[in-house]
């Protein structure tokens, strides 16, 4: 197994401690319309299917409703920091069993790649054969992210691990620094959300944020 790495994980803390940062994700870049006051939560990011071979994703996000416990949508979100061959295999397999696992009509598939070039690859069209069945997975990196303008405190700080942003800003930096208050998540889960954007700062950004705390 990879070592894991701020690149890595950075994303996967931030669905974690707020996983309606999926959901804003995929509103963000493709328009997929959910209405406000859906459910959303973690889901097991094991995808078992009947072979031997166990599938498991990097983070499963649940939508439903909160009335009727519907599930509306899965959401699975993947940082990738290269373009490996296999995933053109995994990566089908990930939304038919969220389908299948979850029961829901919809699932979508992101990918937060922070190398536009790497990204290219990531954002290739997957054939699968079947006519008309062709997948296109939804690609993050820093050229094409979300707007941060008015982002929320979650949304930011995917932006600034990304990186999105440009923190040697100081009005950017203070931004960032702003938006780890107002998640409100505790003191444990503020540190590791420091950590997570201190990792992906350049030197110049680190210093910067450093001397503002």
């Amino acid at each position: 197994m990879p070592k894991l790495t701020v690149t890595h994980e950075a994303p996967l803390e931030l669905i974690k401690q707020h996983p309606a940062l999926a959901v804003d994700l995929l509103r963000a870049v493709t328009g997929t319309p959910f209405r406000a006051g859906l459910d959303v939560r973690l889901a097991s990011t094991s995808l078992n299917t009947v072979t031997p071979v166990q599938y498991s994703a990097d983070s499963v996000v649940v939508v439903s409703d909160p009335d009727t416990r519907e599930a509306l949508a899965a959401i699975i979100v993947e940082p990738q920091g290269r373009d490996e061959k296999t995933k053109k295999f995994s990566w089908p397999v990930y939304l038919a069993s969220a389908r299948k696992e979850i029961g829901c009509d919809s699932a979508y598939l992101i990918v937060a790649c922070p190398d536009p070039a790497e990204a290219e690859g990531c954002r290739a069209m997957i054939p699968l054969g079947q006519p008309g069945l062709e997948l296109w997975p939804i690609v993050i990196d820093p050229e094409h992210a979300p707007d941060g303008e008015d982002a929320g405190p979650y949304m930011l700080l995917f932006l600034a691990c990304l990186p999105a942003l440009e923190m040697e800003n100081p009005a950017v930096a203070h931004r960032v620094l702003g938006a780890i208050r107002d998640t409100g998540a505790s003191y444990a889960e503020r540190k590791t959300l420091s950590t997570s954007t201190w990792g992906r700062a350049s030197e110049a950004s680190r210093w910067l944020l450093e001397s503002m705390i």
